[in-house]
C-alpha cells in the first residue's frame, strides 16, 4: 500500500548538535520522532558539500552522473566563469514521482535550478541565477510574496546582530510558507529544504564550543541550538498537519564539525611551483585589503570592510576587483590547479585552454601531486586526511568535467580555492562540513530503531517505493528497506525498476520535448 511522505530537509544538521539537546528537554519533535521511528546516520557523499549532495539525494546518482561537485566561490573574472560548468538535472525525485501519477510540492531546493515541470509545484533554492524564473508554475512566483528570498543576501557581511535577526526571519518565514502550500495542494509528496542550520553552524559554531580554537564568548553563544529549537517548533507543525497515511522524513546532506583555518590550495600550488602568476598580476590593493581584514581589533576590521568590501549590494562587486583570480595565472608554466573546495584539475593538453601537461606524463604529474597532498601539514598536524582519484569513487558520463584529484581535509580547515599571501588563514568559517548528517523516518509502517549508517544516494529509490512508484533504472540506490516494520505493507511491497522499454520510451520522450523546447514559432 502506498504512502504519502512528508521530506523535512535540513542542511547541514548533525545528531552532535540533537542528541544532547533532546537530553535537556528541548527538541520534544525531534525526540519523539526518533524514539517512535527508524533513525541513523546519513552518509554524505563524496565530497560532503551542499552541491553535490543535494543533487545526489534528489537523482540516486553519483556525481560521475550528474557533472558538477562544487559549489565554487565566483570571484567574477572570466575564465573562472567558464568552468562553472553545470549539467542541468533533466530528471528528479520530483519529476519521477510525476510520471508515476503522484502530486509534488517541493519547495526551496538547492542546486536544482532550472525548476522542473512536475504535478504540482515547483522552487528552486541555493544557486538559483538572480532575477530567473524559479517556480513551476510560474504564477507560484507571485504567491510567495515580494518580500520572499532565496537567501540572505551578503549573509557573512552582516553583523552578529544582524546574522541572528535574519536567521530566525527566513525560518519562520520560509516554514510558515511551506505549511500554507502543504494545507492548500494536499500533495502526496512534499519536500522543504531550509539551509539555515548550515549557515548558523559556519558563523556561529565557535561561541558555542568552548574547544574551538577561536572560542569566544559571546551572548550568541546559544543561537545554534535556538535555531535548532525553532526548526523543531516548525516540525511540529507538520506533525499536527500530516494524517496517518503518511510517512515523515527528516534528514540532512551532511553533518557538521568546529572548523577555525582557511587551506588556501591555490596559495599552496604558487608556493610549491605546480602554479605561476603573471608577471605583474600582485595587486597592492589585495595585499592591503588582505591585512586590513586580518586585524584582531574589531573597530579596524569593521572600517576595513566597508572600505574594501563596501555596502552589502557592491560587496562581491568592488571585493573581485582587489582579488588575483584565475585570469592573473601564467598558463604556460602551470601543471595543476584547485576549483571548488575539494579537487584538482590538471593542465591537461587538449582539455584545457592552454594545457602544458601532456597525456603521455598526466599518471606521472597526477601521481607526484598526490604525494605532494599527503605531506603537507600545518602546525604538525596532517591536512589532508582523504585523496583520490577521481575513477577510483565515481562513474558516469560527465567524469572529464570532474577533478583529477579529489580530497578531504582534516576538519580544522576549510579549503579554498583562493589566491591570498597564505597558505593558511583564518576562515570566516568556524564550521565545516563532516560526512555524517542524519536520517530520522516515522509512521505507521516505520519500525522503531536505531541503526547505524544510511547512504544519502538511498534517499530517492526509498521515497519513491514508499509512494508505491516504479524507480529509474537510472537512479544508483538502494531502498532503505529495514526502516518497514516487518509485516507491513512497505515491508512487504515488491520494490519494481522501470521496465527498459519504459525507460527508453521516457528517454524519448525527453529528447523530442527538449527538441520542441527550441523550436521558435
Amino acid at each position: 500500500m502506498a504512502r504519502k511522505v512528508i521530506l523535512m530537509g535540513l542542511d547541514g544538521a548533525t545528531f552532535d548538535i540533537i542528541q544532547p539537546l533532546i537530553k535537556k528537554g528541548k527538541l520534544p519533535n525531534l525526540q519523539k520522532l526518533i524514539s517512535k521511528g527508524s533513525s541513523r546516520v546519513l552518509k554524505s557523499c563524496i565530497p560532503p558539500n551542499t552541491d553535490p549532495a543535494w543533487p545526489v539525494c534528489f537523482t540516486g546518482m553519483n556525481p560521475g552522473n550528474l557533472g558538477f561537485l562544487f559549489y565554487m566561490q565566483d570571484i567574477g573574472d572570466d575564465y573562472y566563469r567558464k568552468r562553472l560548468w553545470r549539467n542541468p538535472i533533466e530528471e528528479d525525485l520530483f519529476t519521477v514521482a510525476s510520471q508515476n501519477g503522484k502530486k509534488v510540492v517541493a519547495l526551496n531546493i538547492p542546486v536544482s535550478f532550472p525548476p522542473k515541470e512536475v504535478n504540482g509545484v515547483y522552487v528552486t533554492g541555493l544557486l538559483t541565477p538572480p532575477n530567473s524564473a524559479f517556480t513551476f508554475p510560474r504564477s507560484v512566483q507571485g504567491e510567495l510574496g515580494d518580500d520572499y528570498r532565496i537567501s540572505i543576501p551578503d549573509f557573512k557581511f552582516l553583523s552578529d546582530d544582524e546574522k541572528v535577526e535574519n536567521l530566525k526571519k527566513e525560518i519562520n518565514a520560509k516554514f510558515g510558507l511551506a505549511l500554507e502550500f502543504y494545507k492548500k495542494h494536499k500533495p502526496e509528496l512534499f519536500t522543504f529544504v531550509t539551509m539555515e542550520t548550515d549557515l548558523v553552524h559556519h558563523f556561529f559554531w565557535r561561541y558555542m564550543d568552548q574547544n574551538h580554537p577561536l572560542y569566544e564568548a559571546s551572548k550568541h553563544g546559544n543561537v545554534i541550538n535556538e535555531v535548532y529549537e525553532l526548526i523543531d517548533e516548525k516540525l511540529g507543525q507538520f506533525l499536527s498537519a500530516m494524517d496517518e497515511d503518511t510517512i515523515f522524513i527528516v534528514m540532512s546532506d551532511h553533518g557538521a564539525k568546529g572548523s577555525s583555518l582557511d587551506f588556501n590550495i591555490n596559495r599552496y600550488l604558487i608556493n610549491h611551483g605546480l602554479m605561476k602568476l603573471k608577471v605583474g598580476s600582485k595587486k597592492k590593493a589585495f595585499k592591503l585589503a588582505y591585512t586590513l581584514l586580518g586585524l584582531k581589533n574589531k573597530t579596524a576590521r569593521s572600517i576595513a570592510k566597508k572600505v574594501f568590501l563596501g555596502k552589502r549590494g557592491n560587496a562581491k562587486k568592488i571585493s573581485q576587483e582587489i582579488q588575483l583570480g584565475f585570469r592573473d595565472i601564467d598558463w604556460a608554466d602551470t601543471k595543476a590547479f584547485g576549483l571548488g573546495s575539494y579537487g584538482l584539475f590538471i593542465n591537461l593538453q587538449g582539455r584545457e585552454d592552454e594545457g602544458v601537461v601532456s597525456n603521455e606524463t598526466y599518471e606521472k604529474v597526477r601521481a607526484a601531486l598526490i604525494n605532494e597532498l599527503r605531506q603537507i601539514t600545518h602546525e604538525g598536524k596532517k591536512v589532508i586526511n582523504e585523496i583520490y582519484k577521481k575513477e577510483d569513487i565515481y562513474h558516469g558520463r560527465y567524469m572529464d568535467k570532474l577533478p583529477d584529484i579529489v580530497f578531504i581535509a582534516d576538519y580544522n580547515f576549510f579549503v579554498r580555492d583562493f589566491f591570498t599571501e597564505e597558505e593558511f588563514s583564518v576562515s570566516d568559517f568556524c564550521a565545516a562540513h563532516h560526512p555524517e548528517g542524519i536520517f530520522i523516518a516515522y509512521g505507521k509502517d516505520i519500525v522503531k530503531n536505531e541503526l547505524s549508517s544510511a547512504n544519502l544516494i538511498d534517499v530517492m529509490p526509498t521515497i519513491l517505493h514508499t509512494l508505491g512508484c516504479k524507480i529509474p533504472r537510472w537512479c544508483e540506490g538502494n531502498v532503505l528497506k529495514d526502516i518497514f516494520r516487518k509485516g507491513s505493507p512497505l515491508h512487504n511491497q515488491q520494490t519494481i525498476l522501470i521496465s527498459e522499454k519504459e525507460q527508453r520510451d521516457e528517454d524519448e520522450k525527453r529528447k523530442i520535448g527538449e527538441i520542441l523546447k527550441g523550436i521558435k514559432i
